[in-house]
């Protein structure tokens, strides 16, 4: 294991991600473990004073030992103090009523369709107590819909640092109610953001304008500036959007076609800002600018290039968001730039043990970001395999030279990333070689021209020239994306895999690695160990598919949608709006869809005939597994509740505030449970109160998805 102690920093941030996932997923963190953690650091401070022979080999077990145990330790006592809500002035933990609250805007506000999109942290809140009413000090993130006003096109006026008063109550964000629904909550929360308000226009009121952070508040306006100037010269929608992707990270503009687009042949690399843009960003600036100060044989000369290269690379960073993977790459090129200057010989596999224990020390949470995952697999699989990938075929020729590297970091970096990739998006892209080939030597240079197109943008022609040719350089990516997209088989998707299984699938590959390195056959041993779980996890998977029979009804706000599946058939019924769009259905219920093996289901209207579903007009009648389930669409006149004298349904799934009190229910159905959708208005829900009747309920606002299992 001398290759563990090699790269110490690897070690270091092992042990810290260890304490940060037991305190995230368990919450072990106590009053007196400060006490322990301060215990341990002086029992390791004092073996690291040992001189003595005898103790020597003990010393480097117990030095080892100890400061494992320390990290771990810090890891939990680190994310459990950068836990917000745990602080006594949270609003997490208010008891009291808060009847309206102060919020300073944190960041720059997003326009989305129906809203401005924005995070403000509270200062105060007005809390009321009987009939008192106190103004008190409070802290806490907050996400924030400002609902647009239709019959004013004027953007909203509000801006970073501004501070506002709203009124009502922050609410709570609360788990998905779908099963394997992405947990937006859970995402939101790793943000130390636990509340959501949507703000009508006459529910806020601007007291003043200020600016937290010039610093920020500058690189905003850059960013803007930089925005408004891409969009000016490359007029059309599509591909400035994907300008302002590539060179500045911000992908909220983009649409749904190019996303999936460029997902589906494994390119969306190239449209977030990360250490191949940064390393090609430093390669510029070299060449132009800095040509010689790098390895200059002055240390001033040095000195000052890594104080500028620093201040760009950062500045860099905070114009583009300071995404995770910006982030990753400005950390870890900034460690080589410093070593660089001092004459040290840094690993990069150190640089990257200590750019991911720095990044976790400023936000622990960044841990389960897919984007940090995926950054660092692909850097690692990148550095590790593509030297032994390359040895095998080294061309002279240097148009070879270069589509062979090419060629080499796609596989590499594919390798390592394809089981979070099957884990987060369900789908291999199957020309990822031929889509890299094409696509990144054209988004360099397309990355270039779009950093002339701003730098600039003040000169007459040539400015209008560059712009141009950055729009016709985006144009052909594009069209290339698109018409690699419609290649037959060009992606493999639908493919379902559990955390299990993709620690089994990366323990393949870390021994595969391990192998290479070594070059011991018994490694082979514990790969095919771990390949014949793999099949036995897959085979019962399948199995279950075959055997599996459900009903199961998705909550949706003000919609419905019920999925019926006997094995592998589907039957799935939805309001008409989802047939239309399906964005909202494919987010609650597409990895739940993918789970039980239903890829490409067709979605039916409820008003569709059935051998084993009636539609009959204000209700429907599904007869399932010597089950009735009775549907209600809309509400009911009194004689038409006669219709259900003779029946006695097992089930009766409401829809739509077709009831509205409980003395309509037919007196026989004592043993029938009723369930609501999320097609019920709140207010109709709590006006009936489940506690006036003794009929079994089962809300989706509340309970979340209602299954059924035979």
């Amino acid at each position: 294991m001398t290759w563990w102690r090699a790269y110490p920093f690897i070690r270091f941030t092992f042990f810290f991600v260890v304490g940060i996932l037991l305190e995230s997923y368990f919450h072990i963190y106590f009053s007196n473990i400060v006490w322990i953690f301060s215990g341990l650091v002086l029992l390791f401070i004092g073996f690291s004073f040992i001189k003595k022979d005898v103790f020597m080999q003990f010393k480097s077990i117990a030095i080892g030992f100890f400061g494992s145990i320390i990290l771990v330790l810090f890891g939990i006592i680190y994310t459990h103090y950068h836990t917000e809500k745990y602080d006594k002035n949270h609003i997490y933990q208010q008891k009291e009523e808060i009847i309206a609250y102060q919020i300073v805007v944190q960041q720059e506000v997003e326009l989305n369709k129906k809203s401005y999109r924005t995070i403000g942290s509270i200062t105060s809140i007005l809390t009321k107590n009987n009939t008192k009413q106190t103004w008190k000090n409070a802290k806490g993130k907050i996400l924030l819909y400002f609902k647009k006003d239709t019959n004013n096109t004027k953007n909203i006026n509000i801006e970073y640092g501004d501070k506002i008063i709203i009124k009502n109550s922050p609410q709570l964000l609360t788990p998905p109610h779908n099963p394997n629904q992405f947990d937006y909550s859970g995402y939101l929360s790793g943000q130390n953001i636990y509340h959501q308000q949507f703000v009508d226009k006459n529910d806020y009121q601007i007291l003043s304008k200020s600016i937290p952070n010039y610093f920020f508040y500058y690189s905003l306006q850059f960013r803007n500036w930089c925005s408004n100037t891409l969009k000016y010269f490359v007029k059309t929608e599509r591909e400035s959007a994907i300008a302002v992707a590539l060179l500045l990270g911000v992908r909220e503009q983009m649409d749904n076609e190019v996303l999936e687009a460029y997902s589906a042949t494994g390119l969306m690399h190239v449209l977030a800002v990360s250490g191949m843009h940064v390393g090609l960003i430093l390669f510029i600036l070299d060449l132009l600018f800095f040509k010689g100060w790098k390895n200059h044989k002055k240390n001033i000369i040095r000195y000052q290039y890594t104080i500028i290269m620093l201040f760009l690379l950062w500045f860099y960073a905070v114009i583009t968001g300071l995404t995770p993977s910006v982030l990753r790459a400005v950390m870890m090129f900034s460690f080589m730039i410093v070593g660089s200057a001092i004459s040290a010989r840094l690993s990069m596999y150190n640089n990257l043990g200590v750019s991911c224990f720095v990044l976790l020390c400023f936000n622990p949470f960044l841990i389960f970001s897919a984007g940090l995952q995926l950054s660092y697999m692909a850097v690692w699989g990148i550095v590790y395999f593509q030297p032994k990938l390359a040895f095998y075929y080294q061309p002279k020729n240097r148009i070879l030279k270069e589509i062979w590297l090419i060629i080499t970091v796609s596989i590499t970096a594919q390798l390592v990333t394809f089981p979070l990739g099957l884990l987060y998006f369900h789908q291999f892209p199957n020309y990822f070689l031929l889509s890299n080939l094409l696509i990144i030597p054209l988004s360099t240079v397309v990355l270039y021209i779009g950093l002339a197109t701003l730098a600039f943008s003040w000169l007459p022609f040539v400015n209008t020239f560059l712009g141009g040719a950055l729009y016709y350089g985006i144009w052909l990516m594009n069209f290339l994306t698109f018409q690699l997209q419609k290649l037959p088989y060009s992606v493999t998707d639908g493919i379902f895999i559990s955390r299990y299984e993709l620690f089994l699938i990366y323990g393949m590959i870390f021994l595969f690695a391990l192998f290479i390195k070594s070059k011991k056959l018994f490694y082979w041993k514990y790969i095919s160990f771990l390949v014949l779980i793999l099949s036995i996890s897959r085979i019962f998977y399948i199995s279950q598919i075959k055997k599996q029979d459900f009903i199961l009804l998705y909550h949706f706000n003000k919609n419905s949608s019920l999925q019926i599946t006997n094995a592998q058939s589907h039957f799935i019924l939805v309001d008409s709006i989802f047939k239309k769009e399906k964005k909202n259905f494919d987010f609650a219920t597409k990895t739940n869809l993918i789970k039980v093996g239903a890829k490409n289901p067709i979605l039916h209207s409820w008003e569709i005939q059935k051998e084993n579903y009636q539609f009959l007009g204000k209700y429907s009648v599904l007869n399932w597994n010597e089950k009735i389930i009775l549907i209600l669409h809309q509400k009911l006149k009194q004689k038409e509740w006669k219709y259900f004298n003779d029946i006695e349904p097992n089930f009766v799934i409401i829809r739509k505030n077709a009831l509205f009190d409980w003395n309509q229910i037919p007196s026989h159905w004592h043993k029938t449970s009723l369930i609501f959708d999320g097609s019920n208005s709140l207010r109709r829900i709590k006006k009936l109160d489940s506690t006036k009747t003794t009929q079994k309920t089962h809300f989706t606002h509340i309970d979340g998805a209602w299954k059924i299992e035979k």
